[in-house]
């Protein structure tokens, strides 16, 4: 049986201790370059809020 570790802050601390590793393969993206990537599917993208929740 797989039990979950309590997520307490010694724990969070043990989890920042962790580097962060990516893939040599991966692509390096300027700031710029990744402004430039749109969604496929725009329509579901343009969100409109039917109210302002952050004002409740």
């Amino acid at each position: 049986m797989i039990t979950s570790k309590k997520l307490t802050a010694e724990r969070i601390a043990e989890i920042e201790k962790v580097p962060i590793t990516y893939d040599e393969d991966s692509p390096k993206f300027t700031k710029e370059e990744l402004q430039e990537f749109v969604p496929y599917h725009k329509e579901y993208f343009d969100i409109t809020l039917k109210k302002d929740i952050r004002q409740e």
